[in-house]
C-alpha cells in the first residue's frame, strides 16, 4: 500500500515541479494520478505553507499550515472521525503535494481472523481505519512516522481458519475422503485374502465336510466348513465363520447315493 505511493515520488516531482497555484491542466493531472492509484483517496497542494487545492471536492482554498516531507498520521479526521494517513512530497522549493491514503482494507484475512497495523507500538489501526488502540498520541496533531515505525499483524481465529479451509477446499477434501475409503477397503480385502491363504498353507485352517441329507436320510451333498485346526484352540478347535466370510465356502453336490 505505502510502496505504490513512495515509488511514484519521482513521477510526481517530474510532473509538477513547476506548479504553484495549480492550473486546470495540473488539476486534471492530479485527478488522473488519484484515479490511477488504487491506494490514494485524494491529493492536496501546499504552496508557500498554504493549502491551496484538493482533488477531494475539487476545491481551491487557503489554509496556513507548514508542510514537511514524509509519512504522517492524524488520529482523528474532522471528516471521518477516524485516523488519516498521508505522504507528503516536495515537488519544488515552495510546493508540496500531500497524498492521502484510502482506509486500510484487510479483506484477505477477514475470513480467518483480523489484521491491523501498529505505529510506534502504541497505536493500532484495524480494517477501514478503525482505531483499536491509542495510548499516547494526541488526536489533534499530525504525527510524523517512517515505515520502520509501522508493522502489520494478523490475529488468526483457529475456528474461522478451519471453516475457511474446508469451505474453499471441500471438493478436494471430498475426493480425498472417497479415495481414502476406497483404498482402505481394497487394502483390507487384500490383507484378509493373504491372511486366509497363509492359514490354509500352514494347515491352521482346515476344511471339514458337513453332510447334506434329503428327507429320506440320504446324503446328497456336503457343505465345506472351515475350522481352526492349530495352536491353542484344542483339537478340532472352534468353528470359524462360514466359508462365505473367509472366501473358502463352496457347496458341491455328489450324485445321489442309493441304499
Amino acid at each position: 500500500m505505502f510502496d505504490s505511493v513512495v515509488n511514484s515520488r519521482e513521477e510526481l516531482i517530474n510532473n509538477f515541479s513547476k506548479m504553484t497555484l495549480p492550473t486546470l491542466t495540473e488539476q486534471r493531472a492530479l485527478k488522473r494520478y488519484v484515479s490511477d492509484n488504487k491506494d490514494v483517496s485524494s491529493v492536496s497542494v501546499i504552496y508557500k505553507d498554504n493549502y491551496v487545492y484538493s482533488t477531494f471536492g475539487n476545491l481551491m482554498y487557503s489554509i496556513k499550515k507548514a508542510a514537511k516531507e514524509g509519512f504522517s498520521i492524524k488520529m482523528k479526521s474532522l471528516l471521518t472521525h477516524k485516523p488519516t494517513v498521508s505522504y507528503t512530497v516536495q515537488v519544488s522549493p515552495e510546493t508540496y503535494l500531500k497524498v492521502y491514503f484510502k482506509p486500510f482494507r484487510f479483506n484477505v484475512v477477514d475470513n480467518i481472523g483480523y489484521g491491523y497495523i501498529t505505529l510506534f507500538d502504541v497505536v493500532e489501526i484495524g480494517d477501514n481505519n478503525k482505531l483499536l488502540r491509542n495510548s499516547l498520541l494526541s488526536n489533534r496533531k499530525e504525527h510524523q512516522f517512517t515505515l520502520d515505525d509501522a508493522e502489520f499483524f494478523v490475529e488468526i481465529n483457529p475456528t474461522l481458519a478451519v471453516k475457511e479451509f474446508v469451505a474453499s477446499r471441500y471438493v478436494y477434501l471430498l475426493l480425498f475422503f472417497i479415495v481414502g475409503i476406497t483404498c482402505t477397503f481394497l487394502l483390507s480385502a487384500y490383507i484378509k485374502k493373504c491372511w486366509v491363504a497363509r492359514c490354509i498353507q500352514n494347515n491352521i485352517v482346515q476344511p471339514y465336510l458337513q453332510p447334506i441329507v434329503d428327507e429320506q436320510g440320504n446324503i446328497i451333498g456336503a457343505e465345506v466348513l472351515a475350522r481352526w485346526g492349530g495352536g491353542g484352540g484344542g483339537g478340532g478347535g472352534k468353528s470359524l465363520r462360514r466359508a462365505k466370510l473367509l472366501h473358502l465356502t463352496y457347496l458341491f453336490h455328489t450324485s445321489k447315493r442309493q441304499n
